[in-house]
């Protein structure tokens, strides 16, 4: 389940994967972001926010944002407006015109609201990334979880399915099926795929409590709850978490 172990990254120049397994450690605190936010150049854009404002593992704030959002929207923003005043993210001014909103913008603030629990922003947006790119693995994967928070299993499924015939075995993906496959009760699917997870991450507490469930849903008490005791260990807030969709021992 991404939401619950694996990190949002969010780094200049690339794709972002809102389930990537890429967990830094350094956590930015407001008065820093805040800094590194008013020290940008004149020139910078929002990327150049992203940059200075995410390094792995970031708690996002509702000014983050509510500014990176009007950033994006004034990129795009009406074509009478003097050159020296368009607004680039950071607060200042530049000369240069604004842009269309990226893929990669949509997939950054995507990322932004999902890890704030707006769950239909964040699919608008990923919506928007898998329209413009329908055979990105990445953006499909991140679509896939959302629906499955929303409720939406088979809708989410077919976006799983879908990013791994173009990127097989991901584990981030194979997390997001089994989170999937525990919602449609097909315990035995839900098992493989977080077992998959498990050989190439053996500490990824979604995925431990997930299939602790799955094995307690199938009758084997047992090692169900040993997946989960361990998963607790290593995640001490995830049985509130996972209970909130009614997976509890």
């Amino acid at each position: 389940m991404p939401f619950i172990g694996f990190a949002i990254a969010a780094i200049v120049g690339t794709t972002v994967d809102v389930t990537s397994t890429d967990r830094g450690q350094d956590v930015q605190d407001g008065p820093t972001l805040v800094l590194q936010w008013i020290h940008l150049t004149a020139d910078g854009s929002v990327d150049d926010v992203i940059m200075a404002t995410s390094r792995g593992w970031v708690h996002l704030s509702e000014t983050l944002v509510s500014d990176y959002t009007r950033a994006a929207r004034q990129r795009a923003a009406v074509p009478d407006r003097p050159p020296s005043c368009w607004y680039n993210g950071s607060g200042l001014a530049s000369a240069e015109p604004p842009k269309a909103v990226s893929v990669s913008e949509l997939s950054r603030r995507g990322g932004m609201y999902l890890r704030q629990g707006k769950l239909a922003e964040a699919l608008s947006d990923f919506d928007k990334a898998v329209e413009i790119q329908p055979s990105n693995a990445i953006f499909l994967n991140n679509r896939c979880y959302v629906l499955a928070l929303m409720g939406r299993a088979q809708e989410a499924l077919a976006d799983c399915e879908k990013s791994l015939n173009i990127r097989a075995r991901v584990p981030a993906t194979l997390d997001s099926r089994g989170f999937v496959y525990l919602l449609l009760e097909k315990y035995d699917a839900a098992i493989s795929d977080y077992t998959a997870v498990l050989r190439q991450y053996p500490k990824q507490a979604s995925s431990l409590y997930g299939r602790g469930i799955a094995k307690i849903r199938m009758g084997n008490e047992a090692e169900g709850r040993a997946d989960i005791a361990e998963a607790m260990n290593l995640d001490q807030n995830i049985t509130e978490r996972m209970s909130s969709f009614g997976f509890v021992p």
